[in-house]
């Protein structure tokens, strides 16, 4: 589990995403900028679709904090899983907890974007026979971890380091042995 706690941790994610980038200037920090905004939409929006909406409609559109509840799982993914890692026992419970619901909330619109792919690539499927609903379950579930993980820490992660590209683009080195 400490690898799982580590992959959701958003901190240790943008740190690492952030040294990534450190010490591109202008057009080299540019043109990644660029890059990783649009990657960074798509993921987020992939996240609000696959993520946080099918959690609202869980929770139920006529209450008034559907909203707040539906990020609560995601939230807690990001946010817990250095302390969880830490073993603070009940950050890891609520890691565990939080992760079956948005599991659980995501799965309908994760199985149904997958058999509406399926469907149009019947002819494709139709070579793994008798496997082929193994497969397509398995891109199910492949899928619901991306939805509930995935795009939400990367489009997180890569609109942050896009940010930082974004000024070190215009931005001058530092002269060497001083950073900025």
């Amino acid at each position: 589990m400490q690898a799982f706690f580590d992959a959701t941790d958003l901190g240790g994610n943008l740190h690492r995403g952030l040294r990534a980038v450190d010490g591109l200037h202008g057009l080299a920090a540019l043109i990644p900028s660029a890059c990783l905004g649009l990657l960074s939409f798509v993921f987020l929006r992939l996240a609000w679709y696959f993520d946080i909406l099918p959690t609202m409609a869980w929770v139920d559109a006529e209450y008034p904090y559907n909203l707040l509840i539906a990020m609560l799982p995601t939230a807690i993914e990001l946010g817990a899983g250095r302390i969880a890692a830490a073993s603070v026992a009940m950050a890891k419970w609520l890691i565990y907890a939080a992760t079956t619901f948005d599991l659980f909330t995501d799965w309908p619109a994760a199985a149904a974007a997958v058999e509406a792919w399926a469907a149009n690539h019947a002819a494709q499927l139709a070579q793994f026979g008798a496997a082929q609903g193994v497969v397509v379950f398995a891109i199910k579930l492949a899928w619901l971890v991306c939805a509930s993980f995935l795009f939400e820490m990367l489009g997180i992660v890569f609109l942050v380091c896009a940010a930082r590209l974004l000024v070190q683009a215009f931005r001058k080195p530092a002269a060497a042995g001083v950073r900025t």
